[in-house]
């Protein structure tokens, strides 16, 4: 079986909307929850780009595999005839799209020795950004064969979008997270959770920081008109 994995190797990528943006979509017009914010937008980037498995900010990266493709013969039972060939067609997908280059290739033989695979065998497809990239074979370009059974190939590659090219809808679902995060926080001290606690939202000898699920009717002038709680245990799906 072909294991891949996939990491960021440029560090923690800078959330693509300034603070002062976010505090004048939040409507915050003070600094006291600056550090809260921007702990908040990077999360909501990192989280964004988990569920889309997209990279949102152009960082660079590596992507690990077992083998090529077309490299495992599968099972037979019985005598095999005929040439024992490996498939050299296929690409290897890219993921967390767009793609924008591939950087370089590494392969790593049976006696552990590391040799860069020259960018003269291959070529990048980046002809769709909505879809993951691919790294294709030159014609008469073969892959590398005898190599070790695990982590045996490594790929650089960039992607994301560049500075002021990332799509509107994107931008704006960030700011959506962010303040989606803001919105539902638990304000938390040394001694616990001062505000759920005061609105009932600590469910007795469940949890003494965990909040159940709860909706507050305000009216305008900031009055509580209707409170709803269901337990813990109760499920999101109800009627």
């Amino acid at each position: 079986m072909n294991i891949d994995r996939v990491k960021r190797t440029s560090g923690q990528p800078t959330f693509p909307i300034t603070l002062a943006v976010i505090k004048s979509y939040l409507g915050v017009n003070h600094s006291q929850q600056d550090d809260t914010i921007t702990n908040m937008m990077n999360s909501a980037l990192g989280l964004f780009e988990r569920l889309t498995r997209r990279a949102i900010v152009e960082s660079e990266w590596m992507l690990t595999l077992d083998s090529f493709p077309g490299g495992g013969l599968g099972w037979w039972d019985g005598v095999k005839d005929g040439a024992r060939v490996q498939d050299q067609r296929r690409p290897i997908e890219i993921p967390n799209p767009p793609l924008i280059s591939i950087d370089e290739v590494r392969t790593t033989d049976l006696s552990n020795t590391q040799t860069v695979f020259a960018d003269t065998n291959y070529y990048a497809d980046i002809s769709d950004p909505e879809q993951p990239g691919r790294l294709i074979l030159n014609f008469g370009a073969i892959w590398p064969v005898n190599l070790r059974y695990q982590n045996a190939i490594e790929i650089d590659f960039t992607a994301g979008w560049a500075e002021g090219t990332i799509p509107g809808e994107i931008l704006e679902a960030l700011k959506m997270i962010v303040a989606h995060m803001l919105m539902t926080r638990c304000v938390c001290d040394e001694t616990g959770c001062k505000a759920c606690g005061a609105y009932g939202m600590i469910h007795p000898r469940e949890s003494e920081t965990q909040t159940i699920r709860s909706v507050f009717f305000i009216d305008p002038k900031g009055i509580v008109r209707a409170m709803f709680y269901y337990p813990k245990s109760n499920g999101r799906s109800f009627k």
